[in-house]
């Protein structure tokens, strides 16, 4: 009896083990996935109208520069100077955490057209195509949803009032990305790598 509840124990553990490998595996996967595209121009059509080969990474730079110019402001002040860049980091990651299981979702009711007005409305619009979100391949339509909420979110945001000690300017504030802002011209102009 005791051979065999080691011997059930010991293959639980086993199955345990091999669980956690397949899903450290899928991460990796998925984070490389990840990685690649956002290398990749963005697949928001308005980011390609005003900065054409605009990356994920390129507008997380912007976006990054901008966080960090109101947190020294802040700090300045002697207020929290993590207000801005960390929160936005923060509402980045639980949207790539939450990408896949909405395009899941979206796929479940695909056939349902009320279903798709509701969460194009609870999202401010900010979802990907009907072709993307339902027919292209998983991955590719998570990381379009991830790309929309982000440039949704941190393209042109007001920001939040800054109260007297910023002279009432609206801290947090992001503008939209430019010409500029894309690596590919930086490369194109020094012919080194940005």
């Amino acid at each position: 009896m005791g051979k065999l509840i080691g011997f059930i124990s010991g293959l639980l553990g086993k199955l345990i083990l091999l669980g956690l490998a397949v899903l450290l595996a899928g991460v990796l996967y998925v984070g490389a996935y990840f990685y690649v595209k956002s290398g990749e121009p963005m697949t928001v059509a308005e980011a390609q109208r005003r900065a054409p080969g605009l990356t994920f990474r390129d507008f997380w730079a912007t976006r990054v520069e901008q966080w960090r110019y109101w947190d020294r402001e802040l700090e300045n002040a002697g207020k929290n100077g993590g207000a801005c860049e960390v929160p936005a980091t923060g509402i980045t990651i639980y949207r790539t955490l939450i990408a896949t299981p909405f395009v899941l979702q979206a796929r479940a009711h695909q056939d349902n057209p009320e279903y798709d007005r509701q969460a194009r409305i609870d999202n401010n619009n900010a979802v990907p195509p009907a072709e993307v979100l339902y027919h292209a391949p998983l991955l590719a339509a998570a990381w379009a949803t991830f790309e929309e909420w982000s440039w949704w979110q941190f393209a042109d945001h007001p920001g939040f009032p800054g109260g007297p000690e910023l002279n009432h300017r609206r801290m947090c504030m992001t503008t939209y990305p430019t010409p500029a802002d894309v690596s590919a011209n930086h490369t194109q102009e020094t012919g080194t790598m940005p």
